[in-house]
């Protein structure tokens, strides 16, 4: 415990220094996310201060880790952590670029704290931010799906994961959650066609042959 009010303790002054970091580096944000290689050239110093931003966010995520496990190392569950989200949000305020804080934020905002809707607008601000990030178009999906049951939403968010990235584990979860949605909406046919596409990545799961033929079943009773 006295490790933890100790970590806590370093926090503290921590986010201070960031949010005042923030503060003298945001009036060069605009310029530094949006310059061209000619701007970046003649105002190379101004692009170098800009930089800080990115540096502290990607040294507040190692923080971030090393907190999350000094939490579980005193015996709790990270789970009830109120304070992560906070370190969360200013590591995108820091960098908006940063897709994982509003991914695992998102997360922790609807599975852990039980604040669905306050996770989907996080997340919708990192898809602002972020339009072609696998990360935040999968968890948005994710809590469509098993937060509010909008199918349709799920479905839109999981096809751009999928055209997102090529890791075949993540193709594979992809694939099994547009089938799930496609069922959930009655749509048998493209529900079929996704566990298909999730057998030819993995062949020897039985549960995908267990959900081919309960689709198979249900085209059937349809016919008749």
């Amino acid at each position: 415990m006295k490790f933890l009010n100790k970590k806590i303790t370093i926090l503290i002054p921590l986010i201070f220094i960031l949010s005042l970091s923030f503060l003298i580096n945001s009036w060069v944000g605009e310029f530094t996310d949006n310059a061209s290689k000619d701007q970046i050239q003649k105002n190379l110093p101004l692009y170098l201060i800009g930089g800080i931003r990115n540096t502290i966010a990607d040294l507040l995520w190692l923080k971030i880790d090393l907190y999350h496990h000094s939490w579980e190392w005193s015996g709790k569950s990270w789970a009830d952590n109120q304070n992560l989200m906070m370190l969360y949000r200013i590591v995108t305020y820091l960098n908006p670029k940063f897709d994982k804080a509003y991914a695992q934020g998102g997360f922790h905002l609807s599975t852990n704290l039980k604040k669905k809707t306050e996770a989907i607008e996080f997340l919708k601000e990192g898809l602002k931010n972020n339009p072609n990030s696998y990360e935040i178009n999968f968890e948005l999906g994710y809590e469509y799906f098993f937060g509010f049951s909008d199918y349709k939403k799920a479905l839109e968010h999981f096809r751009k994961a999928v055209i997102l990235t090529e890791d075949e584990h993540k193709l594979q979860i992809c694939y099994k959650l547009l089938a799930h949605s496609y069922f959930k909406l009655d749509d048998y046919n493209e529900s079929l066609n996704y566990w298909f596409r999730v057998k030819k990545l993995a062949p020897h799961q039985a549960m995908i042959d267990h959900w081919i033929e309960e689709i198979k079943k249900k085209m059937t009773e349809e016919v008749h």
